[in-house]
């Protein structure tokens, strides 16, 4: 198993930082609406809070959030205002809004594709696994935050027995 160099390690510091600028973090809160003013719980406390308590211990409710987001940050905030942070509709949009911009700012490009093929004709793509799959015209397409269009599908195996069984979309 190789190790990182530091040149290697300095650089994912710096994208790192960068991606997680706590000026840009917290503009984007403003912008979906997940903070009107930056007090206490700002949005880029708390993304930091939520997503390294998701991922370094067991959270089974809001409570263990909360006393994670208290000690991180060395404040004592109530429980009533931490919940109502959580439960404006701007969060779910700033919480997708920062997924998409981690992406877009922490991916690799190492197989791009090269010269006339299809897929070298889209600059969106952050991740391609090289499956195809055949949308449906019904199926709504909706914009993010950039604009771009956000389609969620889950890929099906050949003999899937909830596969669709329209023939049209057959492989």
């Amino acid at each position: 198993m190789s190790s990182l160099s530091t040149t290697e390690l300095i650089q994912g510091r710096r994208t790192l930082a960068r991606a997680l600028s706590v000026e840009d973090v917290n503009d984007l809160g403003r912008t979906t609406g997940q903070a009107e003013r930056l007090r206490t719980v700002t949005p880029h406390r708390l993304f930091l809070a939520i997503v390294s308590t998701l991922a370094g211990a067991k959270v089974e409710s809001l409570a263990d959030l909360l006393r994670a987001f208290n000690y991180q940050n060395g404040v004592h905030v109530a429980y009533k205002a931490f919940y109502h942070r959580l439960a404006r509709l701007g969060f779910a949009v700033f919480m997708r809004g920062m997924c998409l911009r981690l992406v877009e700012q922490l991916r690799v490009q190492t197989l791009a594709p090269e010269g006339q093929r299809a897929v070298a004709r889209f600059k969106d793509i952050a991740i391609q696994d090289g499956s195809s799959f055949a949308l449906k015209p019904s199926l709504p397409i909706s914009t993010g935050l950039s604009g771009r269009s956000l389609l969620h599908f889950e890929p099906r195996r050949n003999d899937d027995p909830t596969r669709d069984r329209d023939s049209r979309w057959a492989d």
